[in-house]
């Protein structure tokens, strides 16, 4: 099938993603397109892995007809419950955003910025494309069960290759991409990388859209999500878990924030779906969407009675719990992991501070996050942005207990545990800090005399 084949594959998980989004995001005139394509290609991935084991756990193995009929079924699905709940009304359309353009030298930087992020884009696609499978980890652990995976068609096969314990969803999304080409290609196959990165950055447009920001400030928030050297590495040497878990958990994130900003519940169910998935690529993906349990759980207590609140606490933890323990004993059975804790902490403060503010990993990421608490401390804190600011807190807290008080730092000698751990992060955290800015601007504003 060949190109046309992966492109098909492609935009039959991109149909199925929006489609099954639709009843949250569908909102007639007042769409945000970037918001339903950027969320709807990571959601579409993420259900085309699921539709593949469910047909291989059915006997119906795993084949490139199969897996699209399936596509198909629930686009048609997707596309007819919005129909359905806009008819009934149970989901009402908003009215229609009020035309918003930039004029002047803030349209030439906005151009500016769209052009140089499309730029950047377009050559980490060109560059996963060409190059044939090369990290490490990805041809030494993910890619060798890829390969028996796709020519065997049987999930349970192994052929003396070691389990390393993880979920196979990616595994499978470079499995559904050499069935539409039709042949192994150790290349084509991880082009999903760049395009996820790709959806990050158009969620995170439609979203700062979708709280007020400028056509301009959002156009900056799309460009620091693309250019992150960290991000652009695993998205320009593709076959890792932790870009697509980066995607998952950050795009959760930022509609756990717009739902802060805007109120409107249906953000806080996309934040929730997509807090589901980062489990479904690493293990460690079951804290990061365990992070959102304290921020969702002040979120709450900031907006209902104290008893509501409570109930609504107990009910979130319980869930939790189960659902994180459940994930976990299925992933590795309860099983000690290669990871020990410890109380005493490990002598790593340097390596740590030399990775983020001196290497060139994050740009200036961590130096912008140190300034912004500094001067804007008390927006943090603010009734309206400390949920956000307790689900980073927390984010933050796992790294801390990662690299201090476990072993981890065994396998720091490259410096490459420790960034693939903090990419997961990266993205929640630059969308913070834009939230963080406009609260602080917004109250400047306000507090400037008339």
């Amino acid at each position: 099938m060949g190109n046309f084949g992966l492109a098909l594959a492609l935009a039959l998980s991109l149909a199925s993603g929006i489609a099954v989004l639709s009843p949250l995001l569908w909102n007639s005139a007042a769409t945000r397109w970037q918001t339903l394509i950027g969320y709807g290609f990571a959601a579409g991935l993420v259900l085309t892995t699921l539709l593949m084991r469910a047909a291989f756990a059915t006997k119906l193995g795993l084949s490139f007809g199969v897996t699209a009929a399936g596509l198909v079924v629930v686009t048609g699905a997707g596309v007819s419950a919005t129909v359905l709940l806009h008819k009934l009304k149970i989901v009402s359309a908003t009215a229609p955003m009020s035309p918003s353009s930039e004029t002047g030298w803030r349209q030439v930087a906005w151009l500016a910025f769209v052009a140089i992020t499309v730029a950047r884009l377009a050559g980490l696609m060109a560059e996963a494309w060409w190059r044939p499978l090369f990290p490490w980890d990805a041809w030494d652990i993910w890619g060798p069960k890829t390969k028996i995976w796709f020519e065997t068609r049987d999930l349970n096969n192994f052929y003396g290759h070691f389990d390393n314990g993880y979920p196979p969803a990616i595994n499978l999304i470079q499995i559904w991409a050499n069935l539409g080409v039709g042949a192994w290609d150790d290349a084509k196959m991880n082009v999903a990388w760049p395009l996820l990165l790709a959806a990050l950055v158009l969620g995170a447009y439609g979203q700062a859209r979708t709280i007020g920001a400028s056509p301009l400030a959002a156009s900056i928030v799309a460009y620091l999500l693309a250019s992150v050297p960290i991000l652009d590495a695993h998205a320009a040497l593709p076959g890792y878990a932790d870009l697509p878990l980066a995607v998952t958990f950050g795009l959760a994130a930022i509609a756990f924030f717009a739902w802060l900003a805007t109120d409107d519940q249906r953000q806080l169910l996309l934040a929730l779906v997509f807090a589901a998935m980062p489990p479904l690529f690493k293990i460690p993906g079951v804290i990061w969407s365990l992070t959102l349990v304290p921020a969702i759980v002040l979120a709450l207590y900031d907006r209902f009675s104290g008893a509501r609140a409570l109930r609504w606490t107990l009910a979130i933890v319980a869930v939790s719990m189960v659902a994180g323990a459940f994930l976990y004993a299925r992933q590795r059975n309860f099983s000690v992991t290669l990871y020990q804790a410890h109380a005493e902490a490990n002598p790593t403060g340097s390596f740590v501070l030399d990775n983020y503010f001196v290497l060139d990993n994050y740009h200036l990421v961590w130096y912008l996050a140190v300034v912004a608490f500094a001067v804007w401390w008390r927006a943090a804190v603010a009734k309206a942005l400390r949920p956000a600011t307790m689900l980073i807190a927390a984010g933050v807290a796992f790294l801390v207990v990662s690299f201090f008080f476990t072993n981890s730092a065994e396998w720091w000698g490259d410096y490459g545990t420790i960034n693939r751990a903090t990419i997961h992060l990266v993205p929640a955290l630059i969308f913070y800090l834009f939230l963080l800015s406009r609260a602080s601007n917004s109250r400047l504003a306000t507090e400037a005399p008339s």
